[in-house]
């Protein structure tokens, strides 16, 4: 079926038969095994996981993080800007979908985060990526033969300047400046 096909490197499991897109069917997590219904074209469109949080924006009030990862295999590194409301299950589905997609070892590292409401990190993280030219970020490009899309990859040269957006963004939250975009 096409669906699960389009679906497959997305660690989401189909649990009803396919009635068409805009259908809601059960959905099953496998990082996290939760258990969910949604409609498959909200997942084709980069949804996911509503407990792992691994697509589509968070709950306005529930604690959240932006996260800056180093993504490293034998023969790529790169960088990935986020945001989860449960980072160590969104790492490990970030390492398992590489693993379908290539024999090499793979390392996922946290290198910084931040945590606030899920409001307030998704602001701080549309901010980068709306704003990746002005801030002098480089797409990682080669991302998107492993991943859906890739506007939420960079290159490794830019870890200096992300991880000083990082601790500005530190301090904006620090200073009660929640009004971000």
């Amino acid at each position: 079926m096409q669906y699960m096909h389009d679906i497959s490197h997305r660690n989401i499991e189909v649990l009803e038969d396919f009635l068409g897109t805009k259908v809601y069917m059960q959905h099953k997590c496998l990082v996290c095994t939760h258990v969910w219904k949604a409609k498959p074209n909200t997942i084709l469109n980069g949804h996911g996981c509503p407990s792992c949080n691994t697509g589509g924006a968070p709950a306005s009030r529930e604690p959240s993080s932006l996260y800056l990862l180093r993504i490293s295999t034998n023969q790529l590194r790169f960088l990935k800007v986020g945001y989860s409301k449960n980072v160590p299950s969104r790492m490990r589905g970030i390492k398992s979908d590489i693993k379908l997609h290539t024999d090499n070892a793979v390392s996922v590292d946290l290198l910084d985060k931040i945590e606030a409401m899920g409001d307030i990190i998704w602001n701080l993280e549309q901010r980068i990526h709306r704003k990746k030219k002005g801030l002098g970020l480089t797409q990682f490009l080669d991302a998107s033969v492993i991943f859906n899309g890739f506007s939420e990859y960079y290159c490794y040269k830019d870890l200096d300047k992300l991880q000083s957006i990082f601790t500005e963004y530190k301090k904006e939250l620090n200073n009660g400046i929640h009004s971000i975009i």
